[in-house]
């Protein structure tokens, strides 16, 4: 889609990204209905509609069944709101590099929600490759 804003002589594919970090032995076949999402907290990166999602998902009898494994910077905390650093379904993390393989190791799916913009029609999360690379399916 970017090739079309400019005029590339050469708009090939580019190669793929991101590194194979599957494990040697299987994968557990359990599922725990855990996400993950690893990143910014803020509204542009649509922060407030997965933990909307999960709040609704977590509802009753409900609570507990679909855990959220948040993986943020320490000074970004503030940006979640009270209510949902407390909720039972939610493990907030400080975690980068290698101390991510093992949250990566918990989850079953990982998350990336976007809000609709022009911006993100063009681009893609570099966590979608990292994501990809742990094997976990993607929910954009």
């Amino acid at each position: 889609t970017m090739a079309d804003y400019f005029s590339f002589a050469d708009r090939r594919t580019l190669p793929p990204a991101g590194e194979n970090r599957l494990p040697e032995t299987p994968l557990s076949s359990v599922r725990t209905n855990t996400g993950i999402y690893v990143g910014g907290i803020s509204k542009a990166y649509g922060i407030e509609i997965l933990l909307g999602a999960y709040e609704m998902l977590n509802q009753g009898e409900n609570c507990g069944k679909y855990p959220l494994l948040l993986v943020c910077r320490q000074a970004e905390l503030n940006h979640i709101p009270q209510r949902y650093r407390e909720a039972p379904w939610m493990e907030i993390h400080h975690a980068s590099g290698a101390e991510l393989e093992p949250l990566y190791r918990r989850a079953d799916i990982a998350l990336i929600p976007r809000i609709q913009s022009q911006y993100n029609e063009l681009c893609l999360s570099i966590k979608l490759f990292e994501y990809m690379g742990y094997g976990l399916a993607v929910v954009l």
